[in-house]
């Protein structure tokens, strides 16, 4: 009897050890990015050391900046020499709070993690080619111009062994600017009405106050269209001449400005 006891706690205690070891094969347990608001990194289960990586994270977003409830991809490039698999996870933060919304482009390799507000890899995912791997990702940029957000990303870099030890930890970041044309955007509470949006050959528009004056900014903040003595709290105008994309409408009222956001297909 005693015998079998022991045959079965060893068993277990092996079951235990690799499960602690694998388990983390499947992605990240979460909040392991390394950014101030985790506040840990893989460094907290694994042994061998961390180092820093530039250029592991980069993104679509143009220099410009991003665009408030603009989409963009993520590419994420690890390497190490002598990896047998390479996991991630990574996160958006303002400074403040976690920001914008991730999306996944392949769900074999990567799914969502720390309740969707991060990106991790899937047990598919993790394999390394000649040391390197590589992952895609869709954010979303959220509604509201809140200046600067870095992403920060924690890499395990695992010996394959099927432990926790001798792992290597790589810690990379992506600061990215808001685009300085949200400078004429979003310092009004009050909202346009604008419809349809988006749209493709006409907007209308409808202000909780009368407007004296309208301009139209293309994402990169150059007005592009004005209309000036309106004196009326509706207007319309077409799309002719626009180009497919992102625009800002400004209306000066009695109010003060108010700003929108639309978008010509």
């Amino acid at each position: 009897m005693k015998k079998n006891l022991h045959f079965l706690l060893l068993a277990v205690i092996l079951a235990f050890l690799f499960i602690s070891g694998t388990m983390n094969n499947s992605g990240s347990p979460g909040a392991k990015t390394g950014s101030p608001l985790d506040g840990a990194n893989c460094t907290q289960c694994h042994t061998g050391g961390s180092t820093s990586e530039v250029s592991w994270i980069s993104s679509s977003i143009p220099e410009s900046g991003w665009i408030p409830g603009e989409t963009y991809t993520l590419t994420i490039n690890a390497s190490h020499g002598s990896a047998k698999k390479i996991g991630f996870e990574i996160t958006a933060e303002n400074g403040t709070s976690k920001t914008g919304t991730f999306s996944l482009i392949d769900q074999s390799r990567t799914k969502l993690s720390n309740s969707n507000r991060a990106v991790t890899h899937t047990f598919a995912g993790n394999a390394t080619t000649n040391g390197e791997n590589s992952w895609e990702l869709n954010w979303k940029a959220p509604d509201t111009a809140e200046g600067d957000i870095t992403f920060y990303a924690a890499f395990n870099l695992a010996n394959g062994d099927g432990t926790t030890n001798g792992d290597e930890i790589a810690l990379s970041t992506l600061v990215v600017p808001v685009s300085s044309s949200t400078a004429v955007i979003e310092h009004s509470v009050n909202r346009l009405l604008v419809f349809p949006n988006p749209a493709v050959n006409r907007v209308n528009i409808k202000a909780p106050s009368e407007m004296q004056e309208l301009v139209v900014y293309n994402a990169a903040g150059l007005r592009v269209r004005s209309y000036e003595h309106l004196n009326s709290s509706t207007h319309h105008f077409d799309l002719n001449g626009f180009t497919p994309g992102i625009y800002f409408l400004k209306a000066l009222t009695g109010e003060g400005e108010i700003v929108h956001r639309i978008q010509k297909q």
